[in-house]
Parts: C-alpha cells; structure tokens; sequence
C-alpha cells in the first residue's frame, strides 16, 4: 500500500517534471518591439519658439547694374517682393529679426532698409556714391554663422558671378558653415529668375571670354533675359514657407522662375514601407507567424516582412516584386534610382541561446538577400527583394533590416540650360558663366563623404526551414 506522504511526493515531481519538460519545449516569442524597425528621419518642422535672424543681402558690385536700367525689371519687382514679404510678413516664428546688407566686399556693409530701397537705382552698383563704394563679387564673405541659440535665414540677391569664377570657394563656405553638421537641419534654396537687362556682362575669366554689351530691350522671350539668383539658407521649414508666401503675393513673376532645394538630411515627407505588388512564388509563404526550433517572431508592423522559406528547393534565386510610396519634399532633388543602395545589418536566432544573434558585417549570410531592378516613378519606388535560399545555410530566423541610402541624386534640365555653355554665341547674355558646375557640386555635396543619408528603413524576418 502507498503511503498518502509517498503518493504527495510522488505528484510533485511529476507535476515538476512535466512543468520542466514543457517550459523546455515552450519557444521564447520575439516581436518588433524586441527588434525594431523605425526610420528617424528629421523633422521638416521648426519650432516657433526658437528666435530666427533672416539677413537679406544684395550683391552691390558692378555687374548687377544692368538690372536696374528698366524701373520695372523683374529684378526690381523681385528686391521689393522680398522686401514686401520680409518686411510685412509675421512670418511661421514667434520671434524674428530682419537686416539688411549690402555685400560683394569683404566686409559686408550693414545697411538701412530705406538704404535697401536704393538697390532699385544705379547708385548702388556703381561706386561712384559715397554712402556704396565699389565691390568686387565676394559671396562666400556673406555667410555667416548665426547667433548662439538662434537660427539663421541667409538670403543673397546675386548674378552669383564670383571674382575668378570661383564658385567652389561658395559651396565650401556653405558646406563648413551650415551642412557639415549631419544633424543639422539647414538646406539650401536656389530661385533662378531671369530679368529685363541693359549693360555689361563682365568676365569672370578673361581667359574664357571677354566683357561684352547686352540689350534685352527688344527680347520678348523671358528665356533670353539675363539671370539673377535668389539663394536661401536656412531651415527647410523657413524655405519652403518663405517660397510659398513670395508665390502668393507675386504669383506670375515666381512661376516664370525655376526653383530648387538642396537638403543633406530631409529627403522624404513621410517613411512607407514595403507593399507586394504580386503573388509570392510557390515555394515561399508569408505566415503571421514564425518559429524553429526553441525560437520564434511575429510583428504587427507594417515595416516587418515575414517570409518562410523551405529547406529544400530548386531554385537559386527567388525574385520577390515590391513597390513603396515615395513621397518627397517639395522642391527636393529625387535620387537617381541607380543611386539607390541597401545597407544590410542581420541577425540569426540561436535556438539553443533562445535568441538572435548578431552577425558580423562580413558575414556570407547577408548575401542571401539583396535589393535589385530600383526604379522610380511617379512617386513610386519599385524594387526586386532577391532571396537566395542556398546561402542560407543554416536553420533558423534570418532578421534582415536594410537602411536605403542615396549614393546620387538627379539633377534638373533647366541648370545646362542656363549654363554659359549653352550660349548661343559669344554675346549671349542669358547664361551664367560656371552656372551648371555650381548647381551639381551643390547637388553632389548632398550625399558626399562615408555616410550617406538615408531614405527609408525596413526589414524582414526570413525563416529558413
């Protein structure tokens, strides 16, 4: 007979044995809260809290004088939009302060507004005023850093006509001032605006060409006027709401112009993750779930696919269709789609550890899947995921995230032709001299250097039976 004590040990172990035995059984589930797959990117935005100093420059020198000899240029029409809105504008901020510069010197000269007023005459570019001595074109000495704990909106009225063509020493000085911060939220904004025009166009490099006279007085065609710039530094935010108000107020002058925004770390409006837009092959499912061995995965996140992959199959490569909404920021550059590269992180689950584990960069296993076939239109990026089961080599759940970073971007057709070297002949005043250099060294400044900006972050969980 079993004693009561005996039969009470007896069903203890038991019941511990049985406890043993299914919490040895039981996987440890993993979900994308324990791997995340968020993208941060900076925000577009601005707080209206922080103080923003917006200095507005006119390039005084000699070569903007042509400009002003019709009263009612598109040059004159444009100092006093900006005036206008600059001036009566509350603008997006709390708390902003306008100044005024005459620049083109190497030193910029602090200005009235009512002395901004004279830009609109001759005086101001000629020298021979007292109150405006002569200036040479020195731009790069206008950009100046903001004050602590304020930002900045840089704005240059300029034929962007440099002392030695040299306009590299202008990207530099932009480059140091305001985009070499990776977290910086500075961009820049080129308005090209072409203008009435009657005087000289100066050489930059007599080498090249000579001064010579140029008369729009009987040109019709705004394409055949003379270029001017407008150029923006400063906060994305600030220029996109500064653009805007200049088109409300003088509609007809900005949509006869062309405008670009060049922004080292703002590409998109908003991440979007991937979306099939066919079926999957017949040897791959994509289950709600995944688990192998003492190891599992599920996700309810939209930037999570999950693929099953059998252990045995024919073939080689498995080419997976997707599509992404790629929404981009007004007046930004897309990227060229060539350009377009997956940076790869992974990690593979340790059934034994009851987790996943790290793997190293150079790790074979990362060739199992690559982003092929990028295009992009219509802002839609379609892409092949290709998957290749035979370099999965072992058993488990492949955590793959994958970082879409720009190695180029596009550049706009309206640059080469407003470059000197589109001219018709050796008097045609409607292009600027150096003019297309300048603009992709800006663009090719915004994804120069080891860390290339990214675009967009997602990942899948791959398992391979």
């Amino acid at each position: 007979m079993i004693k009561p004590l005996f039969r009470l040990k007896w069903c203890l172990v038991a019941l511990a044995t049985v406890i043993l035995l299914v919490s040895c059984k039981s996987p440890t589930v993993f979900t994308d809260q324990d791997y995340p797959c968020e993208f941060e990117q900076q925000s577009a935005s601005f707080s209206e809290s922080n103080p923003l100093e917006i200095a507005l420059h006119v390039d005084g020198s000699g070569s903007m004088l042509g400009y002003v000899d019709n009263p009612n240029s598109r040059y004159i029409r444009t100092l006093k939009l900006l005036d206008s809105v600059f001036h009566l504008d509350n603008g997006p901020r709390d708390e902003q302060t306008l100044t005024h510069y005459r620049s083109g010197g190497r030193d910029n000269q602090l200005i009235s507004r009512q002395q901004y007023r004279n830009a609109f005459d001759p005086d101001f570019y000629t020298g021979a005023n007292p109150n405006f001595p002569k200036v040479s074109s020195h731009l790069d000495k206008a950009i100046t850093p903001p004050e602590e704990q304020n930002e900045k909106l840089l704005v240059f009225v300029t034929d962007l006509e440099q002392n030695g063509a040299d306009v590299n020493n202008v990207i530099k000085k932009i480059e140091e001032t305001y985009l070499k911060n990776n977290q910086s939220n500075y961009s820049v904004g080129i308005l090209g605006v072409k203008s009435e025009f009657r005087g000289t166009v100066y050489s930059t490099d007599p080498r090249v060409s000579s001064d010579f006279y140029y008369d729009t007085t009987d040109k019709s065609a705004i394409e055949e006027y003379r270029p001017f710039y407008v150029v923006f530094i400063g906060p994305y935010s600030d220029l996109i709401y500064y653009y805007q108000a200049l088109k409300r107020k003088s509609s007809d002058l900005i949509e006869t112009s062309e405008f670009v925004i060049f922004s080292p770390n703002q590409f998109m409006k908003e991440p979007s993750y991937p979306r099939l837009t066919d079926n999957l092959p017949n040897e791959v499912s994509s289950p709600q779930y995944l688990q192998i061995g003492r190891v599992g995965f599920e996700s309810n996140h939209s930037s999570y696919t999950l693929l099953e992959v059998p252990g045995r199959i024919d073939q080689q490569a498995i080419s997976i269709p997707f599509s992404l909404d790629f929404s981009l920021l007004d007046h930004t550059l897309p990227p060229d789609p060539e350009g377009i590269k997956a940076e790869k992180s992974l990690q593979l689950s340790d059934s034994f550890e009851k987790k996943f584990v790290k793997q190293d960069n150079n790790s074979p296993l990362k060739q199992a899947l690559n982003i092929t076939d990028v295009n992009l239109t219509d802002n839609t990026l379609t892409f092949n995921t290709k998957v290749k089961p035979e370099s999965l080599t072992e058993s488990g759940i492949y955590l793959f995230t994958l970082d879409l970073k720009i190695d180029n971007l596009q550049g706009a057709s309206w640059w080469e032709d407003w470059d000197w070297e589109n001219r018709s002949d050796n008097q045609d005043g409607s292009k600027t001299y150096n003019f297309f250099n300048f603009m992709t060294n800006m663009k090719n400044l915004m994804t120069d250097g080891n860390k290339k900006p990214s675009i967009n972050r997602f990942c899948y969980a791959i398992q391979k039976n």
